[in-house]
């Protein structure tokens, strides 16, 4: 009986383990696709600013 007690608290904790594990690497995943996204949004917004900025010199310049 004492080695089925001990088999319960094993699988108990290999449990734990694996539903941790799962949740520590999906938030991981969706922390670099929002920096990703973050990072990319921001690139784009200083193209754009630049191709402004070089519009207004190019339509200054004589």
């Amino acid at each position: 009986m004492p080695d089925l007690v001990w088999t319960t608290s094993i699988a108990t904790g290999s449990g734990a383990v694996i539903a941790l594990t799962g949740a520590l690497l999906n938030d991981h995943l969706r922390d670099r696709r929002e920096t990703r996204h973050s990072r990319q949004s921001r690139t784009r917004d200083l193209y754009a600013e630049f191709i402004v900025a070089a519009g207004i010199c190019l339509s200054i310049a004589p």
